[in-house]
């Protein structure tokens, strides 16, 4: 009677097993399509916040009060354009030592404020073009952001600092509205 019993038992454990085995598969590959559709619905957000970056810091670059480098006069558009770009934490003003030198939320008066990311500030004064600088905490948002930074150039092509746009890591890239991304 045991016999018997293992007999039937051991084909319908192996039954259980495989079906087991092929739902775990499909659960696998469903999460790995999702897991590429958010991947690729984050990329073509990127692309296209990037173009708007680029977009807006080629156009305050080129703002006569922000070539001017003039601490004593900062654009006093900055902040309305801040409010233009949700996910800008604050547009800044760098000369080429680094300094910032006035922004959106200006830094504090009574101490000089440098950028955090020297290497960034050193390869745009060798190759300016946008840059991105790494991930940190940014020192007048306290908040994690990436900085986009632009070239901003003299009359005569000559680079006189950056313009910089501090990129709130919460708000940039949403991914609410992936569809079958668990919540």
């Amino acid at each position: 009677l045991a016999l018997l019993v293992a007999i039937l038992a051991i084909p319908l454990a192996c039954l259980a097993a495989y079906l087991l085995y092929e739902s775990a598969q499909r659960e696998l590959e469903h999460a790995s399509s999702i897991a590429q559709q958010a991947a690729a619905t984050t990329v073509d957000r990127a692309r296209s916040q990037i173009a708007v970056v680029r977009a807006a810091l080629g156009a305050i670059a080129k703002r006569p009060l922000i070539g001017a480098m003039n601490p004593d006069r900062c654009d006093p558009e900055l902040p309305e354009l801040l409010k233009l770009y949700p996910q800008a934490a604050n547009i800044i003003v760098v000369n080429p030592e680094g300094r910032i030198i006035c922004g959106a939320i200006p830094p504090a008066r009574d101490r000089v404020v440098r950028i955090v990311d020297e290497e960034l500030r050193r390869a745009m004064l060798a190759d300016p073009r946008l840059r991105f600088s790494k991930p940190l905490v940014g020192r007048i948002s306290n908040r994690w952001t990436v900085t986009a930074v632009q070239p901003v150039f003299a009359s005569g092509g000559l680079q006189v600092g950056s313009v910089a746009m501090s990129l709130d890591l919460l708000n940039w890239i949403s991914f609410a509205g992936i569809e079958g991304l668990p919540e």
